[in-house]
């Protein structure tokens, strides 16, 4: 079956190679093309187009569009934020970023196809526009660079292109295209925070996760030199590079001016289309794995509070005026329950639900303060139906007592079909209960919910916690006839990443605020002092006793989803001053 499926994707795959042109059709003139034709609101909603806009702060002067079920391409001329704030999630398509010259634009976007075996994806394309032909063109496709999860920039130097990932660049010249890292260390313990191209050379800002230091390197297409920062500056930024020359800024926690200048490095760079990825629907996860984290924080952080002594207002209100279109597009997006499915997480790449992004959105409904709202309430109410999802809730024999868990049901479309979920799934779907939880039962039906990870993991305590219990820590095999969709699986005892562990984390703290159990208040005591410790994001429990060891370790802004923890970790350090 799966070398069935793995023909037909590979003739999909091959079809679709044949019917592209390098030369891609341009429906007109650029001069000539009539703006109302494209942006009617009534095409758009229909998705007949896929409009991504081409340039920061998605104000752009060109628009890239894609009929939805075609191989033909068009150029658009001023797009605007009402209109262009997506991409086309649905064909899995995003922009990447972009860079003009007098007469050329050049700009990348991921096709990700990240499902598929490596020797299928398609990766990263490469176009470009040249504005006296008026021709738009492929320089090259499949570049394999990185994960979805990666911002890329360009550049061109020399009839050379230029294009870097998160530690990877990609130098193309005519038909030959070779591949370097650009930092010393392969191992992904060091994250670019910041990347400039200039005369050929890539200039990088590098964080060391393991070490809490920062270096800067030079990339000259052949070689690397790293340069160590001092460790005194206790977070470079705002990178420029002059006459082939860089420079840097270093931030001094206890000056009230550096900080706020820090702040409008990162708002702005949230604001770049390199970093922030706005979803027009879930289908890639982008709406619960990046927006989730980053526009609550966002609110926060452009408020009046910090607004008011804030000197470069600019800055703030372009963030403001972002954060408000993004809402009001997710709002209008929210009378339906189709755009919450998923194509990223299901093992045939087509749309599934999933109850840990439905509870997720609904968190995020309730943090954006919408859930009052009768089309919200309507569709919380679908987003909590289990019929659709991937997931269920089933009744089983814990600690000699019977409780309620989170499943993945039998024959569904994921790999661990017949499994009990883990912990993060059950642990998002507890943070979206208690934010709707109105009612004593609702509290105890989440107090169940968490009763394994309570039981397993913080009885016997050791300073953090595993990924998954169950059959999904010890494995099963074929006898057990368990899976469909995997017979046997050997199991999975590795302690969860940061990330998972955060949401489990405000799931405990999130319950302990309406329960009196011994279990609860005894891992929430825990899951604090690991916060304490910047084991454990400061976002979860800010104080100011530990900001600035939180600062050392915690922040970097890689992401779009970190920028939740760098902005709580600011708004903390403007509360000290």
């Amino acid at each position: 079956m799966f070398i069935l499926y793995r023909l037909l994707l590979i003739t999909a795959l091959a079809l679709i190679s044949a019917c592209k042109e390098k030369d891609l059709n341009v429906d007109k003139p650029l001069q000539n093309l009539n703006k109302n034709k494209y942006f009617d609101k009534k095409v758009i909603e229909s998705s007949s187009y896929a409009i991504i806009p081409l340039g920061a702060d998605y104000h752009a002067d060109f628009c890239l569009a894609k009929k939805t079920n075609e191989e033909t391409y068009y150029l658009l001329p001023n797009c605007k934020i009402e209109s262009a704030i997506g991409f086309d999630s649905g064909n899995n398509q995003r922009l990447l970023t972009y860079n003009s010259t007098s007469n050329r634009i050049n700009f990348i976007f991921y096709l990700g196809d990240y499902h598929l075996p490596i020797e299928l994806r398609r990766g990263v394309t490469l176009f470009s526009y040249d504005k006296d032909k008026d021709k738009l063109s492929i320089i090259k496709d499949k570049i394999q660079l990185q994960e979805f999860d990666s911002y890329f920039y360009s550049y061109n130097h020399n009839s050379k292109e230029y294009i870097c990932s998160v530690n990877k660049c990609a130098i193309i010249s005519q038909d030959n295209i070779d591949y370097f890292f650009i930092t010393t260390d392969q191992s992904g313990s060091e994250r670019i925070t910041e990347s400039k191209i200039s005369q050929g050379k890539v200039f990088s800002i590098l964080k060391n996760e393991k070490t809490n230091s920062y270096n800067l390197s030079e990339f000259d297409g052949k070689n690397i030199t790293e340069y160590e920062i001092p460790i005194n500056c206790f977070v470079p930024f705002g990178l420029k590079v002059t006459d082939g020359k860089a420079e840097y800024s270093c931030l001094d926690k206890n000056s009230r001016n550096s900080i706020l200048s820090l702040l409008n490095n990162e708002l702005k760079k949230i604001n770049n289309v390199q970093i922030r990825n706005i979803a027009i629907t879930n289908n890639d996860g982008r709406i619960i794995w990046e927006q989730k984290d980053y526009l609550p924080s966002l609110i926060t952080i452009t408020s009046e509070e910090y607004f008011q002594s804030f000197e470069q207002k600019e800055t703030y209100l372009k963030t403001k005026d972002l954060v408000e279109a993004e809402i009001k597009y997710l709002e209008e997006k929210m009378s339906s329950i189709e755009f919450m499915a998923s194509k990223r997480y299901s093992l045939s790449g087509e749309s599934a639900y999933f109850l840990i992004h439905n509870h997720l959105f609904i968190d995020l409904i309730s943090k954006l303060r919408l859930s009052d709202t009768d089309p919200s309430s309507r569709l919380i109410e679908k987003l909590i139906e289990t019929e659709l999802t991937i997931e269920n809730f089933k009744e089983i024999f814990f600690n000699n007592t019977t409780i309620n868990t989170v499943f993945i049901k039998k024959g569904s479309d994921f790999w661990a079909d017949g499994v009990n979920a883990p912990y993060n799934f059950t642990s998002a779907i507890v943070i979206g209960l208690l934010s709707q939880a109105k009612a004593y039962n609702d509290y105890l039906f989440a107090e169940e919910l968490l009763t394994p990870l309570l039981k397993n993991e913080f009885s016997i305590f050791k300073g953090s916690w595993h990924y998954w219990w169950g059959l999904g820590k010890t494995g099963w095999t074929s006898e057990d006839n368990v899976s469909l969709n995997t017979p046997s699986y050997l199991g999975n005892s590795s302690i969860a990443n940061k990330s998972y562990l955060a949401i489990d984390a405000e799931a405990i703290l999130a319950l302990e605020k309406v329960s009196t159990n011994a279990d609860v208040t005894l891992a929430s005591d825990r899951v604090r002092q690991l916060i304490y410790e910047c084991k454990l994001p400061f976002y979860l429990w800010p104080t100011q006793e530990n900001v600035q060891e939180c600062l050392r370790v915690n922040y970097t802004t890689s992401h779009a989803s970190e920028f939740r923890e760098a902005f709580s970790i600011i708004a903390t350090l403007l509360q000290t001053q």
